[in-house]
């Protein structure tokens, strides 16, 4: 069984297609740029507060 499509419906089809696609690339980049932003972010906030408890540690005398 054959389906006769208009060559216009395929062209826009393809058309939404594409920038559908570049679309959904863009936004993954982006989604993984700010993934890692965020990573980021944590691992200062980290890095911060094991420095403040370190040096509480040294201040009350605790050997480590």
């Amino acid at each position: 069984m054959y389906i006769k499509v208009h060559p216009g419906q395929t062209r826009n089809c393809k058309a939404i297609a594409s920038n559908g696609l570049t679309e959904l690339f863009i936004w993954k980049r982006q989604k993984a740029e700010q993934d890692k932003d965020e990573l980021i972010e944590e691992l200062y906030r980290q890095i911060g507060q094991l420095k403040v408890e370190l040096d509480w540690l040294k201040k009350s005398g605790i050997n480590i």
